[in-house]
Order: C-alpha cells, then sequence, then structure tokens
C-alpha cells in the first residue's frame, strides 16, 4: 500500500512551501509511490524503456497531488 498526499508548511525564510509526501508501507510501496508520481508528472515505463516527457526545469510548477492512498 502507498498514498500521495501534498500539503504547505512555513518556509524558514518566510512565506510557505509546498511538500510532496511519497509514502510507502513497505520498500515495494515506496517504489509504486514513486512511480505513480512520476506518471503524474508525464514519465512513461514499458518495455523499451522510459519515455520522458519535454525537458522542465526544477522551478517548473508542479500540481499538488490530491490525497489518494492505494492498497
Amino acid at each position: 500500500a502507498y498514498a500521495l498526499s501534498t500539503t504547505t508548511l512555513p518556509s524558514p525564510e518566510g512565506g510557505a512551501v509546498r511538500v510532496h509526501a511519497l509514502i510507502g508501507n513497505t520498500a515495494a510501496g515506496a517504489l509504486y509511490a514513486a512511480y505513480d508520481y512520476l506518471e503524474r508528472l508525464g514519465v512513461g515505463f514499458s518495455t523499451a524503456g522510459p519515455s520522458l516527457p519535454a525537458q522542465r526545469t526544477l522551478h517548473t510548477a508542479i500540481p499538488p497531488i490530491p490525497g489518494t492512498t492505494f492498497t
């Protein structure tokens, strides 16, 4: 089982920062959470190898993940 969620925390410099949590109850669950997160960002996986979206910088806004839990 794994869960994905987004929350906003206070920033040490002032303001707020968005934090994405990828949580698994086992090592395999954590891996499923990471794959799910990457797929939501446009990365695809197949037997031919990964399929990457157009290059983006780390400064690109990543949309919030609705609170979801999968088993």
